[in-house]
Parts: C-alpha cells; structure tokens; sequence
C-alpha cells in the first residue's frame, strides 16, 4: 500500500506473512521504486522527498525478540553519523515484545 503524507513523503506498508530471508533487499528494492517514481528527469534532487518503507511482518526477521526496529544509512566510521539521504524501513513483528511499545503502534497488530 503507497501512501503520500501532506509534506510529500512517501510510504509503502507492506504485509509479510512468510519470511523468504530477503527483507534486506526487498526494502531496498521498494525504496528504489519509490524513488524513481518521484522524481522526472532534469529535477533536483533535492526535491526527493523522504520515503519509508513499513513492513508488518508476522515473524521476528532478526531473531532478537524486538516489536520493532528502524534502519536508515549510517557511517561507519563517522561515529554512526546519518547520511540524510531520506530513506527510512521500519520492521514491525507480531512475534516481538510489545509490552514497552506506545498503545498506537500497538494498534495495528490488534
């Protein structure tokens, strides 16, 4: 499911009932997708845009236990320094702990 906020950000919500070992590159491929839709050729860009990618997954993808997590780009080196390229993937997991998760979020696995 795409949706776009009043700032123009974008979101694609996907349901991940089985885990294919490949939430990695899936993410990178909805983000890539995503990307190129917003932008027509010969614009800046910085007028991309921030993009997320939101899986509701029924399977704990890294095995830690956690309902959520967030990934976005960091360096290595540099302190872990955000790159700012705009890209964000949440992992939600119907699997994780939720008893410190806000009672919103814990809403969509109700």
């Amino acid at each position: 499911m795409l949706c776009t906020n009043e700032n123009g950000d974008q979101f694609n919500v996907e349901l991940q009932m089985v885990d294919e070992h490949n939430l990695a590159q899936r993410s990178r491929y909805y983000h890539a997708l995503i990307t190129n839709n917003m932008l027509a050729a010969g614009v800046d860009y910085q007028a991309l845009r921030e993009t997320w990618v939101i899986f509701l997954c029924a399977f704990d993808y890294l095995g830690l236990g956690l309902a959520s997590d967030y990934f976005q780009m960091l360096s290595h080196y540099a302190d872990h320094h955000a790159l700012g390229d705009g890209s964000h993937t949440v992992v939600l997991n119907a699997k994780g702990n939720w008893s410190e998760v806000n009672d919103e979020l814990k809403g969509i696995f109700s």
